[in-house]
Order: structure tokens, then sequence, then C-alpha cells
């Protein structure tokens, strides 16, 4: 189908705003642009408690946690997008409000270390540590030592919460990968299809790979392409969110396609009509927040029996 009447708005507010590609403007600047929209996402559900912490000091490793009530049903860590190098919790906030208000659970907003400050495996370390603390203090984030915890990414945090999933595989519960980077190579049939060139265009990814592992040997490495895993059975089980428009789109499939076929239970979800990223712009696009209720409704299930 089109894409949605929605998205054409932002990306014809976005073009208004005009500028040079993400990837051809000083790291500063693209930083500040890719957080220009946070006014137009208000602020989502009121949380029962919410606050910063920080997990480790000397990395530094720091969290946003989102309590919808005292008890919660599990942990949901997030992982942001932005290739890596953009981002922050600030951009899946009112995101993650409604996450944990749909989902009756706690969500925990990672404030992973970017690059090409630190690069890889520097974000991937984060997301192990990240993923460890919560297991270690389930207990006071949910109520119960023994509440599932989960992970969530989109985009690149997409790419961390899968890598992770695999690493950590006797922790987490469920993965839930939303326009997931699963592979290195750039040279899959949505990479090339001019309707995907729009919030992530192949230039865009290109640099954001250049800046995360400039060592082009280290790219198959399983922690930066899980595709590239030998085996995939034991995973945990996985829903897997793609958007109609998105260079991304093809290795999501092809991902999804292998946990499938090494036994892990799979959902996969082809959003018609959204763009990459849309799952952040949870108050500007209609179909975030649609996308959101089925995640809530599939962590409920899959993810409450981890």
């Amino acid at each position: 189908m089109p894409l949605d009447a929605a998205s054409q708005k932002m990306l014809e507010t976005m073009r208004a705003a005009g500028g040079l590609p993400l990837h051809e403007i000083p790291l500063a600047e693209a930083r500040k642009r890719a957080l220009r929209n946070l006014p137009a996402l208000g602020n989502g559900p009121k949380m029962s408690h919410e606050e910063d912490v920080l997990i480790d000091a000397e990395r530094p490793l720091s969290a946003r946690i989102f309590k919808p009530s005292r008890h919660t049903l599990g942990v949901v860590l997030v992982f942001h997008g932005g290739g890596w190098v953009l981002g922050s919790v600030d951009a899946v906030t009112p995101m993650s409000r409604h996450l944990a208000q749909l989902a009756d659970m706690t969500v925990v907003a990672v404030e992973y270390r970017k690059a090409p400050e630190h690069r890889y495996p520097a974000a991937f370390d984060d997301a192990v540590e990240a993923v460890d603390w919560a297991a270690a203090h389930a207990g006071t984030l949910t109520g119960s030592s023994a509440a599932p915890v989960i992970v969530l990414g989109e985009s690149a945090g997409g790419n961390l919460a899968a890598a992770v999933a695999l690493r950590r595989a006797e922790v987490v519960a469920c993965q839930i990968l939303c326009c997931p980077v699963t592979d290195c190579t750039m040279d899959y049939p949505s990479y090339a299809h001019q309707a995907n060139q729009l919030s992530l265009t192949r230039e865009t990814m290109g640099y954001f790979w250049d800046q995360y592992v400039p060592e082009v040997a280290r790219r198959t490495e399983p922690n930066a392409s899980p595709l590239r895993t030998t085996g995939l059975a034991g995973a945990p089980p996985a829903m897997v969110i793609l958007a109609e428009y998105d260079v991304l789109r093809d290795e999501g499939q092809a991902y999804a396609d292998r946990l499938a076929a090494a036994g892990v239970p799979v959902s996969t979800r082809l959003i018609e009509g959204q763009l990459h990223g849309f799952l952040a712009n949870v108050n500007l696009l209609p179909g975030a927040l649609s996308t959101l209720e089925d995640i809530a409704a599939f962590l409920k299930t899959a993810g409450s029996q981890g």
C-alpha cells in the first residue's frame, strides 16, 4: 500500500527544514537534527515511577526506568535506534511510557555508548551489561525476582537486542526486533528500491557501519551481524516487525526466517504503509501506537511465559 498520510506529512516537514543528509554534515549537528522532532512526540502516559539510573559509572552506562505501577509483569530493556551513532533515551521516552502502560511492564531505556567515540563492540558490551543488571535487579524493578527480562530495539537498537538475546539466551525471555539491522551486507533488494530511500538510505546505512565497525573484516562477527550466527537454535522467542518502506526490510525478514528454520518461535509482522524508524514516533504516526498494542499483547503471552 502507499506510504501512509501521517508518514508523508512527517517526511514533508523534514524536507521543508532542509539541509544536507545526516551523513554529510558534522556529527554534532547530525545528532541535534536527529532529535529535533522530540517536541512533536509529546510526553506519553504518566508513570507511577520514573528515574534515571547509573548502571556502570566507569563506562559510563545509564538508563531511564519507566514503571506504570508498583508491581509489574516483567522488565523490557529498550535499545534506541540511530545507527549506533545518533539518538538517545529521550528519543524513545514517549514510546517507552506507552509500552510500559500497555504491557504493564517496567521499561528500561538504555543509554548505551555511541560511535564513533565508542566503536564496536562498546554498544554490544553495554547491552550485555544492561541485561545482566536488569536480571539482577528484577525484584526491585518489578516486585518479583522471577519476573522475565525482555529486550526490544528498533533499527541499530534492534541489532543490539538481537545480538544480546543470543549472548544471554538463558536470561532473555523473548526479543522484539523492529526494523532491525541484522547483516552488514547491504545488497538485499530492499536496499536498491528507490521507494525505500526515505528516513534511512543505503548511503546513510553505509556511513553508520563505517562509524560503528570501521574494521570491515569484523562486521561479519555475530555480535555485529546476528544473521551471520552459525546456530540460532535456542534463541529466545521473537517478534520481528518490518516496515514496508525500509532498506532494512529484507535482512529483517531473512533473520526471522533463519530463526524459524532453527525452531525458534517467531511472530513476523510486516507493517504496511510505514517507513523505517516509525515505532519511536508514537505520537506522530498512528501505525506506531497500533504496533505497540500488538507488542504489548505479545509480551503478555510469550514474555510472561519466560
